[in-house]
């Protein structure tokens, strides 16, 4: 036999798991009719353990920890896409990731509301910049952003409905909503990565998303909620899918229904994920889930949401 065939590495993997793996390996390696192995590296003995055993003169074993999923953390399938995909339409829409950020707000016509924007640099929040903020293509004032790129401006709102917002600086600009409705207004929370997830991937079910959620903006008022990818791309997708405007706020926790709750405003109803449902439990009846949760009604489809609707007015006018 040749030196070079001698020398030649053949190489297997075994995964051992549990306890006393060390002792495992070893009595694997005796198995195999070598020499015993060296330990190069030994993980705790309660992690699984893949060996690498190269059967040479010298036979070592290095063992290693099998690489972590972090899946679990997000479970909507969809949320890496979406990731992805808000990671490039900011790349290709904004130079430098620089601009400005206009939040979407609630209030009602008799209470003031502290309209809110962030000046952004190349990479992070940029303060010091003036910016001129604009209701309804009227400009207000000017205002100067602090040192964490964050700026308020106090205003009381002279009409109901849909506001428009903006704010422009050297930049760039940005756009943003204020929502001021009557306290007999029924409003619809829609969480947009989860009840739109499948939108994503289906020009039907897109569709079919679009067209029950112009239904519900006809005779309800709309809101959007963004749990994960972030306010400015949620905006900007639903407007190049042409959905219904409305306000998009960033979810905060429960806090954000008891808050709109303490206003006298009417949480009609919910729509999106199971976790997000459970969150709205005390505070919202009708929660509609795309997925099997014992926290509100599991529907496969929009049309069953606007069927289940439409039968709740029937019922409620009939028994008026």
């Amino acid at each position: 036999m040749s030196r070079r065939s001698r020398c030649r590495k053949s190489e297997f993997v075994l995964k051992i798991t549990g306890f006393r793996a060390k002792e495992k390996l070893e009595s694997a390696w005796v198995r195999t009719g070598t020499a015993a192995p060296e330990f190069l590296l030994v993980q705790p003995k309660s992690s699984p353990i893949r060996a690498n055993f190269n059967l040479t003169h010298s036979p070592r074993i290095m063992l290693q920890r099998p690489q972590r999923s972090y899946a679990f953390l997000f479970p909507h399938s969809g949320f890496w896409i979406l990731s992805y995909m808000a990671i490039l339409l900011l790349g290709f829409s904004s130079p430098g990731w620089g601009g400005v950020v206009v939040f979407d707000r609630v209030t009602l016509m008799e209470e003031a509301v502290y309209l809110k924007i962030l000046t952004k640099g190349r990479f992070f929040a940029e303060g010091g910049i003036l910016v001129d903020i604009y209701v309804d293509d009227k400009k207000i004032k000017r205002i100067l952003t602090g040192g964490d790129g964050y700026g308020y401006l106090k205003y009381k709102p002279e009409r109901r409905g849909l506001i428009r917002l903006q704010a422009r600086s050297h930049q760039g600009s940005g756009n943003g909503l204020l929502l001021v409705p009557d306290k007999k207004d029924q409003i619809i929370f829609i969480e947009t990565e989860s009840a739109f997830k499948d939108a994503l991937f289906s020009e039907k079910l897109l569709g079919a998303s679009r067209k029950a959620t112009e239904s519900l903006s006809r005779k309800y008022t709309l809101i959007y909620i963004s749990r994960y990818v972030g306010v400015e791309w949620t905006r900007n997708w639903l407007a190049k899918e042409h959905f219904p405007q409305a306000v998009i706020l960033k979810w905060q926790g429960p806090e954000m229904f008891s808050s709109l709750k303490a206003k006298g405003l009417r949480l009609y109803a919910f729509i999106g994920s199971g976790a997000l449902a459970s969150a709205a439990a005390e505070y919202i009846e009708k929660r509609y889930v795309f997925e099997e949760t014992p926290d509100g009604q599991s529907v496969k489809s929009w049309e069953e949401i606007t069927e289940s609707l439409k039968n709740e007015n029937a019922g409620a006018q009939a028994e008026f």
